[in-house]
């Protein structure tokens, strides 16, 4: 059986995304070892966790300050160096989902290793890497250079990494996978549509959002909203790494496990992704788009490229004056959506896995 190293920037126990679906996938297929970044509170070291038949996973300790302190980076890099004598060479393939990964395991350890790089977002973009914009620029060249081939979850970011590193990814294929649905979620599909509610001017209009809250999402919109309609309110279900606002009507639920995700929307009558378009989330293919279409719901998304693909299906909206009428009108009559099922069938991480497949058939044939 292929043995693959999946080395991943996300904490395997964080909102699920890109990395998880096709880990899970990928080993129902092949040998994975995930090794993934946690932070050090509440952490054993060193532990394999054996998750399933094919599955094994371990962590890389993140200190914090670490990236600035050179002392904590000698004491994180103790605490990794078990995992850091692994031997790389004696995987089929090495899976990196970003650039930061060089940043605990020297690049030198995967010289000779047939290296994909699953790029989900445009890396430089994040606010704390152009803090160091020429440390992160290193990081992304080297692990572009040393991938056999490259995938990106978006047109937008092939586009930009062919443009950025035009003279190494010339002599390399790039394919672009978008993100999916879970296909356990479109089996429970009926399920899910039970649980649709009718709104009634008796209670507050309340409005989705499914996600991580970041520097990305737009409060001010929010609030806008909430200003001018009295009976909307927000619903805000999963983690966040910003100060959070102060609204009586906006509510934070918090990070709960993906499966347990619908029992949490049952009082949920459309939903939002008020998004702050900037170069980071330019490149975006929302995971949480395929997963509210799924609930026949009415949708309402920032308008930029990549989410066009959408427009059967949801609301896309330019400003704040044009979301605010588009609910006001859904809040006034019945909604109608256009029938997903065939859409959502073509798009779920089983029918990604079978690309991902043919594209690690290929590396694999590529000579060292």
């Amino acid at each position: 059986m292929v043995k693959i190293a999946y080395l991943m920037h996300i904490d395997w126990n964080w909102a699920k995304q890109r990395p998880h679906f096709i880990a899970e996938k990928l080993s129902e297929v092949y040998e994975l070892d995930l090794i993934y970044i946690k932070q050090v509170a509440n952490s054993s070291r060193y532990k394999k966790q054996k998750v399933s038949k094919n599955l094994n996973v371990l962590k890389l300790m993140k200190l914090p300050y670490s990236g600035r302190n050179k002392w904590l980076k000698i004491v994180q890099d103790r605490l990794n160096q078990k995992i850091l004598d692994i031997d790389f060479s004696s995987y089929d393939l090495i899976w990196v989902t970003s650039p930061i990964i060089l940043d605990f395991i020297d690049a030198d350890n995967i010289n000779n290793c047939k290296v994909i790089y699953d790029c989900m977002d445009d890396y430089l973009e994040f606010f704390e890497h152009q803090k160091d914009i020429y440390k992160h620029k290193q990081l992304e060249e080297e692990l572009v250079n040393k991938s056999a081939i490259i995938i990106t979850s978006s047109s937008t970011l092939k586009d930009r990494l062919q443009s950025r590193y035009e003279n190494i990814i010339n002599t390399k294929e790039v394919y672009v996978i978008n993100n999916a649905l879970s296909q356990k979620w479109l089996s429970k599909r009926d399920d899910y549509l039970n649980i649709h509610t009718t709104y009634n001017k008796n209670r507050n209009y309340v409005i989705g959002y499914i996600g991580t809250i970041s520097d990305w999402f737009d409060f001010d919109l929010l609030k806008y909203i909430l200003s001018k309609n009295e009976k909307i309110e927000f619903k805000l279900i999963g983690p966040s790494t910003v100060k959070k606002i102060t609204h009586p009507r906006i509510i934070y639920v918090g990070a709960v496990s993906h499966d347990s995700l619908a029992s949490y929307i049952k009082d949920v009558d459309a939903f939002i992704m008020p998004f702050i378009v900037n170069r980071l989330i330019e490149a975006v293919d929302p995971v949480k788009m395929y997963e509210y279409i799924l609930f026949n719901k009415p949708v309402f998304c920032i308008r930029y490229p990549e989410v066009k693909k959408f427009e059967e299906y949801v609301y896309l909206y330019e400003d704040k004056d044009e979301i605010l009428e588009e609910i006001n009108k859904v809040m006034k009559g019945p909604h109608e959506t256009k029938e997903s099922f065939e859409y959502l069938k073509e798009n779920t991480w089983n029918e990604r896995i079978n690309e991902i497949k043919k594209v690690i058939i290929l590396a694999l044939k590529l000579e060292e």
